[in-house]
């Protein structure tokens, strides 16, 4: 509130006041001369009655006087909060210097002093480690937490078809929800049946988390619609392409468990790192980063023996048995290389199988371009 408008409010408090004194006064004056003379003459008799009426003019006065301060301070208490007209009447709403459209709903409007900035227009807050001027998100309306008792600083529910919290951003550089979070950003709770086996409607845009723990994205509306799944535990997350690089080279000298690999014979094997294609010494240190869950890659045999041919099974590192052949070859002296994607293990390794008649051997080499995380 401004300088002028304070002076304003002060000369009619004062003139409210001067008013109340001068009503008392008047009203002492006004008196019949004849009572006077008879409250004289009788004063002896009477002086009960007498000082009852005094009492009863004195206590008039303070009622006066004490409704002209409190009509003073009303007035204050309304300028300081807003400009705006007193809210209509509901005792049961919540009104901050607010205009009311219909009874039952308050409407609060915060103009802020022009060398405020930041900060927030109304604060419900637990506990009490926060200021509404050092806000690091200016809000209109803002919650706030700092009691262990009181975790979340704002919460909605319903039992309707609606939504418990809606956020709109209708400007050009709007954002309908922000999240940020130490731990997490957002946290959703595993509900329900998997999205494309439900039988209620759904719309475009729509995300679910089954109970199994499946991220679902509703693309299509309908009953239950379509549904595109984004994640889950047996999924193997989002490809990652990277310049192809060597992991393993059977017959370099410094790569780990190296020679020919037999026929019934098998070998673990890390790809996390990138192999000098020369020493076989580690060139590049987690190319393949830790919670990897696939590798696309090339698979090389070279310098193959065995009159009937020979072929690999590439398998996660914990497997116990080959899974199929990922890799063939037939005769002495091959080369040959096959693209494939493979499972890795939690600790980002590979097994190798070796197979085929007449005690085949061979060289192989990996080669990754990418993974999956």
């Amino acid at each position: 509130m401004d300088e002028a408008r304070m002076h304003e409010l002060e000369a009619k408090v004062a003139e409210l006041t001067a008013m109340v004194e001068r009503l008392s006064n008047e009203q002492s004056a006004s008196r019949p001369s004849s009572e006077l003379s008879e409250r004289s003459v009788a004063a002896s008799d009477s002086s009960h009655s007498s000082q009852a009426s005094d009492s009863s003019q004195s206590s008039r006065r303070h009622l006066l006087r004490n409704a002209a301060i409190a009509a003073g301070g009303a007035v204050a208490a309304t300028v300081a909060g807003s400009s705006l007209p007193a809210a209509a009447n509901d005792p049961d709403d919540l009104t901050l210097g607010a205009v009311k459209a219909t009874a039952g709903r308050t409407t609060a409007n915060f103009v802020p002093p022009p060398a405020t900035s930041g900060g927030n227009g109304f604060l419900f807050q637990a506990g009490n480690a926060y200021v509404t001027e050092d806000g690091s998100s200016p809000s209109a309306l803002a919650a706030w937490t700092t009691l262990p008792s009181y975790p979340n600083a704002l919460y909605g529910f319903t039992t309707q078809s609606g939504s418990a919290v809606v956020g709109v951003g209708s400007g050009p550089g709007s954002i309908g929800v922000r999240a940020l979070g130490v731990k997490a950003h957002l946290s959703l709770t595993p509900n329900g049946a998997a999205a494309p086996s439900r039988s209620d409607a759904h719309g475009i845009g729509e995300i679910v988390e089954d109970v199994q723990g499946d991220l679902w994205l509703c693309v299509g509306a309908g009953t239950p619609g379509t549904w595109r799944k984004l994640a889950g535990p047996a999924s193997a997350g989002a490809f990652h392409a990277i310049a192809p690089l060597r992991v393993y080279d059977s017959r370099l000298p410094l790569q780990p468990a190296n020679g020919k690999l037999a026929s019934l014979q098998n070998r673990v094997i890390s790809i996390a790192d990138a192999r000098d294609q020369t020493t076989g010494e580690v060139s590049i240190a987690n190319v393949v980063p830790a919670g990897a869950t696939a590798i696309v890659c090339n698979l090389t045999v070279t310098d193959t023996t065995g009159p009937f041919g020979g072929f690999l099974s590439l398998v996660p590192g914990d497997a116990t048995l080959p899974s199929g052949s990922s890799i063939n070859w037939f005769g002495i002296n091959q080369n040959i290389a096959n693209g494939i994607t493979v499972k890795v293990d939690a600790t980002r390794q590979v097994k190798v199988f070796a197979g085929g008649g007449g005690s085949p051997t061979t060289h192989f080499i990996i080669d990754v371009n990418g993974y999956f995380r």
